[in-house]
């Protein structure tokens, strides 16, 4: 064999394993020959079928966007040939990332409640945004919360009275400006911020009616 065709080739990153690459092939004075082809130790490619160069890893751009192979060509007198090929990485716009939020939350009633929360693109170019909704379609934003960004980091803040006790729901949508958005659904449960000792003696005072506690 006297080259290893194609030379260069690429792939999209994140594409899927099993991905085909390229389809080898070799030149030859001997056009009858058969060629089967192997690559040098590799955990990101692999040959299939003898000729099908194919991703066996996981690839992305940010991390390295390109690699260089040595591929080994042989034919049917078990003469070779090794020659390098190029595999670029296509970059891919990816959806943002979100990072620093927790599934279950509790607010107390009275207390400032505060939760931070970071929204990136792994592009690392676009501005983002991010919008808070209520986790339950049809059901209204809950009035005491609202969505900041004070600093670097979001903020989900606000602080619930009694009125607002119970279990709320919130959906918090990002996206880069582009057709890319990431969604995370979060629980708050509002709970009374009274802490009671299990030893308190309770004692009822008839008008206006009233619970007091006395340790």
């Amino acid at each position: 064999p006297t080259r290893i065709l194609p030379s260069t080739a690429s792939v999209k990153e994140n594409s899927p394993l099993g991905t085909l690459v390229a389809e080898l092939s070799a030149d030859d004075e001997d056009v009858n020959s058969v060629h089967s082809f192997t690559i040098d130790s590799t955990s990101t490619f692999r040959i299939d079928n003898r000729s099908q160069l194919v991703l066996n890893g996981s690839i992305d751009y940010e991390m390295r966007s390109m690699f260089s192979i040595h591929v080994q060509v042989t034919d049917e007198a078990n003469l070779t040939l090794t020659q390098t090929i190029t595999i670029t990485v296509i970059d891919v716009d990816e959806a943002p990332v979100i990072s620093g939020l927790s599934t279950t939350n509790v607010a107390k009633v009275g207390r400032v409640f505060d939760i931070k929360f970071s929204a990136s693109d792994p592009e690392g170019f676009e501005p983002m945004d991010c919008v808070a909704t209520n986790g339950i379609r049809g059901v209204s934003f809950p009035s005491w919360l609202s969505l900041g960004r004070p600093a670097v980091n979001f903020a989900l803040l606000g602080t619930p009275t009694r009125a607002n006790e119970g279990t709320v729901k919130v959906n918090i949508t990002c996206n880069d400006n582009s057709d890319h958005y990431v969604s995370s659904i979060i629980t708050i449960f509002v709970e009374s911020s009274l802490q009671i000792d299990k030893n308190s003696t309770f004692i009822e005072i008839a008008s206006p009616a009233a619970t007091v506690s006395v340790t």
